[in-house]
Parts: C-alpha cells; sequence; structure tokens
C-alpha cells in the first residue's frame, strides 16, 4: 500500500515510488482510453456506407426524422432548443452550438454522430431501437449530397442576424496605431481637436497630485 510522509516543518508531502509508478500508469490508461474514444467517435469506418441513388428529402428525410426525432426535438417540445420538424431548425441545431448538418461531410455532421454513437446515452433516439443501417445510410447519402431542402434559401435569410448594434458588425483595423489614433478620431467625430501639450511645471504637478495627493512647493517644481 502506497504511503505518504509529511517532512520539515513546511509540510512537504513525500510520495515513495509505487504511489508515484501507480499515479503514472493511471495516467497513461486514461490517455490511452480517451484517445481510442476520440478515434472511434470520429472514423467513418464505424459507419454504414451512404446509400446509393439520389435521395429525396420530402420522400425519405422528412418522414425519418418525424419518425424518429420529431417526438422531442419538434414544436410540442424542444429538447436541447433543437427542432428537426423545420428546415429553419435543422439549419440553425441547438444549444450545443455545434454544427447539426456539414454539407458534404456527413461523418462530421452532429446528426449522424448522435444517432449512430456507441454510448447508449449519447445515441439519439434515446428511447426504441436505433436507427437501422440503412436510414442512417440515407441520411448520410442526403448529408453527402449537399443537404438539399426545399425552401432552404428562404430559411437562410431568416436565420441572418439583423442588427446594428457595435459588437456584431465586422471588425475593421483602424487607420493609426495606438491608444491615441481612438482617442482623436472620437474627438474628430464630434469637432474636437487635442489640447496642447503641457508644460513641465504642469506635468510635475499633475504628478504630484496623482502620487501623493498634494502639490508641490515651488522649490520641488
Amino acid at each position: 500500500m502506497a504511503r505518504l510522509r509529511i517532512a520539515g516543518q513546511s509540510g512537504r508531502v513525500v510520495m515513495h515510488a509505487p504511489f508515484l509508478r501507480t499515479r503514472f500508469l493511471a495516467g497513461i490508461f486514461a490517455t490511452a482510453a480517451i484517445a481510442s474514444a476520440c478515434a472511434a467517435a470520429s472514423d467513418p469506418a464505424h459507419l454504414p456506407p451512404s446509400a446509393a441513388g439520389e435521395v429525396d428529402f420530402e420522400k425519405q428525410i422528412r418522414p425519418l426524422l418525424e419518425d424518429h426525432c420529431t417526438d422531442c426535438h419538434g414544436d410540442d417540445k424542444r429538447k436541447s432548443a433543437m427542432r428537426l420538424d423545420t428546415v429553419v431548425g435543422l439549419l440553425r441545431g441547438g444549444e450545443s452550438g455545434e454544427p447539426l448538418i456539414v454539407k458534404g461531410k456527413s461523418a462530421e455532421s452532429y446528426l449522424i454522430k448522435r444517432v449512430t454513437a456507441e454510448n447508449k446515452k449519447e445515441r439519439m433516439p434515446p428511447k426504441g431501437d436505433a436507427l437501422t443501417a440503412e436510414q442512417v445510410a440515407l441520411l448520410r447519402a442526403w448529408i453527402d449530397a449537399g443537404a438539399k431542402m426545399p425552401g432552404e434559401a428562404e430559411a437562410v435569410a431568416s436565420l441572418k442576424l439583423k442588427t446594428d448594434h457595435w459588437s456584431f458588425q465586422p471588425v475593421k483595423r483602424p487607420a493609426g496605431v495606438g491608444i491615441d489614433e481612438f482617442v482623436l478620431a472620437k474627438l474628430r467625430g464630434k469637432g474636437l481637436t487635442m489640447s496642447p501639450a503641457a508644460d513641465k511645471a504642469t506635468l510635475i504637478r499633475r504628478l504630484y497630485l496623482v502620487m501623493h495627493g498634494m502639490p508641490p512647493t515651488p522649490q520641488e517644481v
């Protein structure tokens, strides 16, 4: 059994070699397990291949989503702030912030990751049977072909942010460099100019007031 010893008045903890060796090996195994899980999640080899032929959204994809997804991600219930019953909802995604669909890359799409998750707690739908390989193949083929949906242009337009708030505007590089350029820009915008440079006596007085809270004597100036 690993033991700990307190050495000296500093309270420094001295760990025996067996304890350090155990911690080191545990760290290696944990790292290997995490790497393996990440590789499995991103490796498309475990996914069913995309279905051959053209996939029709209205005839094949929408019914599939309605049968397996919209009970939890529809108009009545919107788990994770996600809707799969509308084109806008499919484009917007949910509260995770990860795009639900990555057009042309089904293996990277959040939708495919969730319906094929090996962990049952993460796999969708949470209740009932998982999607069949044929159903996943249809979803993959649809996404790989560009995830085309009727009314997509209008949905995209409705999702565009409409605000003139400064924090949402494109970042523009200022004309000059340094904080003075920002100050000057604001002054010019209000029709003002910089005050003339202060003389040395004034600067010394300001420094004393800031550092000491009292003005300097004439001798100190």
